[in-house]
């Protein structure tokens, strides 16, 4: 059986606080923009000046919701890759 490798206590504390830095200076960033919802989203798509056009901004914002649904299940998909498939022990060797 192999051993597992003993993470001291500091090493933890550093990992969790520069995680939560990263989550505050991206946070920050997204609220100190100064964007609204419509902004982020949407990219701040014009108001439609005529019928035909509302229709393609109706088209243009589902296909960002689409967009936006693919890459956050992707994303969800890739961090389950990484945390179900993660090497556990240093000393096993692939077959």
């Amino acid at each position: 059986m192999g051993s597992t490798e003993f993470v001291p206590l500091d090493a933890r504390r550093r990992r969790v606080r520069a995680g939560w830095l990263v989550l505050g200076v991206v946070t920050a960033a997204v609220v100190l923009s100064g964007c609204t919802v419509n902004e982020s989203l949407f990219f701040d798509l014009p108001s439609p000046a005529s019928k035909e056009a509302s229709i393609t901004q109706n088209l243009w914002q589902g296909s960002w919701i689409a967009a936006w649904a693919v890459g956050a299940f992707t994303w969800a998909l890739m961090l389950w890759a990484a945390v179900a498939y993660r090497r556990r022990h240093r000393d096993e060797v692939p077959e």
